[in-house]
């Protein structure tokens, strides 16, 4: 018997780098070559001492390569999810949009996919649609035809003037639309570019917000006229 991948390094109820204590193990089904390996873990933190598992399964594949049984890495059991930190400027804006995201990335992280991606592009309307409010704040006609807009993509189309911003929506829009139907068009793409799309729209709306902040209080000073 062979286990290739090594024990977590982090406790998933702290967070926080360690070396687990190993406490017990099972097999699934001792009769069986192709079973699973629960190993029961316990974090040292003095802080913590909370129980967790790891799953090691079976690999045929690496089986057949090393004439030995070989189990990788499967899941962790137990824990607690760490939320994504939003930045403060993103959070000003648009707390929903840090509320459903999160909630969208827990999903995701207890396997969780088929909620998961419509959380997504859920989140994503409400950033696109709040950094809107703020971006056609001086625009009282265009935020009139955002609001009467209802499809997301003709919003970001229409209304988003930043190329990197529209650039990535777009796409974010896409697939978070296959999220939602029966029948997908990009099937090379899953959940995970969707959360990295949505990851560099935050981020590049991010960067519009601090450059708005910088445009408003660093104004041209008037240019003095030579006597």
């Amino acid at each position: 018997m062979e286990v290739q991948d090594p024990l977590p390094d982090q406790c998933p109820h702290c967070h926080t780098g360690v070396e687990p204590r190993v406490l017990d193990a099972f097999l699934s089904d001792p009769t069986r070559q192709d079973n699973n390996i629960l190993v029961v873990l316990q974090c040292p933190k003095n802080d913590c001492k909370n129980f967790f598992g790891v799953v090691y399964a079976y690999s045929q594949m690496d089986s057949i390569r090393s004439h030995r049984e070989v189990y990788r890495r499967s899941e962790v059991i137990g824990g607690t999810f760490k939320g994504k930190v939003i930045s403060a400027e993103i959070k000003a804006i648009s707390p929903k949009y840090a509320e459903i995201l999160n909630q969208a990335l827990a999903a995701k992280a207890w396997r969780l996919s088929e909620v998961a991606g419509p959380g997504l592009r859920k989140a994503l309307e409400f950033l696109i649609r709040d950094f809107l409010k703020v971006e056609l704040a001086g625009e009282p006609d265009k935020l009139e035809g955002m609001a009467r807009t209802m499809a997301l993509g003709a919003v970001i189309s229409n209304f988003i003037g930043d190329p990197s911003i529209k650039t990535c929506a777009s796409r974010a829009a896409f697939l978070g639309n296959e999220e939602t139907h029966y029948y997908r068009t990009w099937t090379e793409h899953d959940i995970n570019d969707l959360e990295t799309l949505l990851d560099l729209t935050e981020k590049f709306v991010g960067l519009r917000l601090s450059a708005r902040k910088y445009e408003a209080e660093l104004n041209p000073p008037p240019s003095k006229r030579k006597v």
